[in-house]
């Protein structure tokens, strides 16, 4: 079976996530390259709307965590959750994730930047 950056098998109530960049650090488009696969599995629900809710959910869990983190970027999270990169941030921020992340060095840099 081909490596795809997500996988989703409604029949088992799992679903997979692909996390990973290639060696120089894009994300490896049609690749599987320094991927590792974070796989979700619902099971002891014999609803299959319900199963699948579930196991949504969870992924859904699963690669706002990873953004949350720096794991992956807004458009890649949005991409694998079969959104836009707007929608995401906004569910982003539903959950209360930043969605700008610049640390506190950078800020100092910028500020640093705007004084005379």
């Amino acid at each position: 079976m081909a490596l795809r950056r997500r996988e989703e098998r409604e029949d088992e109530g799992a679903a997979c996530v692909a996390t990973g960049r290639t060696g120089d650090g894009r994300d490896p488009v049609g690749s599987h390259v320094g991927w590792k696969i974070l796989r979700v599995s619902i099971e002891g629900i014999d609803d299959a709307d319900a199963r699948r809710a579930a196991t949504d959910r969870a992924r859904e869990a699963a690669i706002l965590e990873l953004y949350r983190i720096g794991q992956i970027s807004s458009g890649r999270a949005a991409r694998d959750l079969g959104m836009g990169r707007v929608e995401f941030l906004d569910l982003a921020n539903r959950h209360q994730i930043p969605t700008i992340q610049t640390t506190a060095d950078e800020l100092e840099e910028e500020l640093a930047s705007l004084e005379p």
